[in-house]
């Protein structure tokens, strides 16, 4: 009996290797060898790789227009999640690519914009943080995000979380900074003025990350040595942590005021207890409109992407004004555009008496796939911001 050879894609030994080669031209744009692949009998349009990644998320992921219209074009395709709950409308949503957007939910009018991924976080809320106006109205205005959903208000407390421990590079060496992030339980109301219902915290975002680099950075040339360094908003903590385990601050006072924020940040502090050398690690309940919450008298303050609203800009000049002794220095990462606030924040810091001395768009060197994995597609659809947003330090010192 004559056996049966599945056909080969010419050019290539396995088919196996011809999806690989699938993926990759879907990433980087290259259409024409794209549709050369998919128009072969045996190409599987929905083929996956070990993490569930389809060429659909590459294209979308990477605003590839032709490509996108190419694989939507097969009769076969799906829009499928990968491992980490991501689908590639989540991917073109985080990164800001409209018309990806427009044509995903053209080809597949059943698309649910809010459909969570594992770390809680659905393409309408991914599609908020690039802050476009016209993607983030497409996908309000998709029957999915029916009004019922968005005014669902919090889902009842779960005793597990969903959650992902990451282990990051952020300094030289092999010091491992582990920081836990957890499912934001309202993260289709991501601009709530209710303090105890922002759970952005729970979260890592691109900016903590290259502000995490960056106190590594500092703390191994020595910039934190025996001082008493305060995060606000820290957070999940990566850039306080980062000093701690990096440098020899003599004590990191990490802060925020959602109680389940804070819960994860103390559990952060526990796990990466054994790196602190002699530094003193803590977390703190402050409240910015509170005084008597505060921390005085500090020599360094560290903070990542706070201002996004004018409203938020007279709070945040007050406590890091207030909280500072002569001579403090504020370390401050944020994107150098979108962020409604930022430009009254800098004037404000000015009008007090803090000196700019430092203001210089990220390094190149703070901006690679930081997990100790080296898993770059998970680095992507965690951090893919940091390749698609350029982002400033800063640092005032007080006169």
């Amino acid at each position: 009996m004559a056996s049966f050879t599945t056909p080969v894609p010419p050019g290539f030994a396995t088919l196996e290797a011809a999806h690989v080669e699938m993926l990759e031209c879907a990433r980087y744009g290259d259409s024409d060898d794209l549709l050369s692949l998919l128009s072969h009998p045996s190409t599987d349009v929905n083929y996956k790789n070990p993490q569930g990644t389809t060429a659909l998320h590459n294209a979308c992921a990477n605003g590839h227009e032709t490509c996108c219209s190419h694989i939507l074009a097969q009769e076969e395709v799906l829009h499928l999640a990968n491992d980490a709950g991501n689908t590639p409308l989540h991917w073109a949503s985080t990164n800001g690519h409209k018309k990806v957007v427009g044509l995903l939910l053209k080809r597949f009018p059943d698309i649910d914009v809010l459909e969570k991924n594992k770390f809680g976080k659905s393409s309408l809320t991914e599609g908020f943080t690039s802050e476009n106006t016209e993607l983030i109205g497409s996908l309000l205005e998709h029957d999915s995000a029916t009004e019922d959903k968005l005014l669902q208000g919090l889902p009842e407390k779960q005793d597990v979380p969903a959650e992902t421990t990451h282990s990051l590079l952020l300094g030289k060496g092999k010091k491992v900074v582990k920081v836990r992030e957890l499912e934001m339980s309202n993260a289709d109301q991501p601009f709530t003025d209710e303090n105890q219902l922002d759970t952005t915290g729970m979260s890592i975002w691109a900016g903590s990350i290259i502000s995490g680099r960056w106190m590594a950075k500092l703390s191994e040339g020595g910039e934190f040595d025996n001082k008493s360094v305060i995060e606000l908003g820290a957070g999940c903590g990566v850039p306080g942590l980062s000093i701690a385990v990096y440098g020899n601050a003599k004590k990191v006072s990490t802060t925020d005021f959602n109680a389940d924020t804070l819960a994860n940040l103390e559990h952060n502090i526990e796990i990466n207890k054994g790196n602190y050398g002699g530094t003193v690690v803590a977390s703190k309940r402050v409240d910015w409109e509170d005084k008597g919450t505060w921390t005085k008298n500090c020599s360094a303050i560290v903070g990542c992407d706070l201002v996004y609203s004018n409203e938020i800009v007279p709070l945040l000049l007050s406590i890091v004004n207030g909280s500072s002794s002569q001579g403090c220095k504020f370390y401050y990462t944020a994107p150098n555009d979108g962020r409604q606030g930022l430009e009254e924040f800098r004037a404000g810091m000015e009008q007090l008496g803090w000196k700019r001395e430092f203001e210089e768009e990220a390094e190149e060197e703070f901006l690679g796939n930081p997990l100790e994995s080296g898993d770059d597609d998970m680095a992507f659809l965690c951090f893919g911001e940091m390749k698609e947003k350029k982002f400033v330090n800063y640092i005032w010192v007080k006169e």
